[in-house]
């Protein structure tokens, strides 16, 4: 079951602008079969390990380290996906989009360029207002403009795909190394 859970890993981590919601629904079936068949399995093999007298602490234990597992591991992969979007971001700070939107709309996009500066320019209330800010220019000026938004809005696309991808990866090779630890449990006849 671990070695589906890490295919489905994968599977998500070739994740990118592209991707249709088919294709996301069938990594998701994939991973979900995996994970869904791997945590009974591990629950059962450590209550297994231990006297019938110690099954309650085993279980609770188990369930402690999950837990903790879980908290860690969305902190790490957090400050990774996070980490991964401001490098991606980074470079588009000069975009020649957040240039006319500037002189278009003053004070938005000012300041550093970060995933907070990005929903309000691409979220519902900052293309409302970059809406009626483009409706308002000449129809030259905003044929000059929209392809530059348009092109500024894939490239943000591609900055989230590539960071969401990169944390993918990452659980990739924690589930490999998983499996490998795994391979190395004594087998406890039930």
């Amino acid at each position: 079951a671990l070695p589906i859970s890490t295919v489905g890993a994968f599977l998500f981590s070739r994740v990118d602008v592209a991707t249709t919601a088919t294709r996301l629904v069938i990594d998701m079936f994939v991973m979900g079969i995996g994970l869904g068949a791997t945590m009974p399995i591990f629950a059962v093999v450590v209550q297994n390990a231990f006297d019938n007298s110690k099954l309650g602490v085993v279980t609770a234990s188990t369930q402690l380290f999950r837990s903790i597992g879980s908290t860690v591991g969305a902190a790490l992969f957090g400050g990774l996906l996070n980490s991964r979007i401001a490098d991606g971001l980074a470079p588009l700070a000069t975009h020649p989009f957040l240039t006319q939107l500037r002189q278009l709309m003053p004070g938005a996009a000012s300041g550093a360029l970060n995933a907070n500066a990005i929903q309000g320019i691409l979220g519902s209330r900052g293309q409302a207002a970059l809406d009626a800010a483009i409706s308002r220019l000449s129809p030259d000026v905003q044929a000059q403009i929209l392809p530059q938004m348009h092109n500024f809005v894939e490239a943000v696309r591609s900055v989230i795909a590539d960071a969401v991808g990169f944390v993918f990866l990452g659980g990739t090779i924690a589930m490999g190394l998983g499996m490998i630890a795994a391979a190395f449990v004594p087998q406890v006849s039930l």
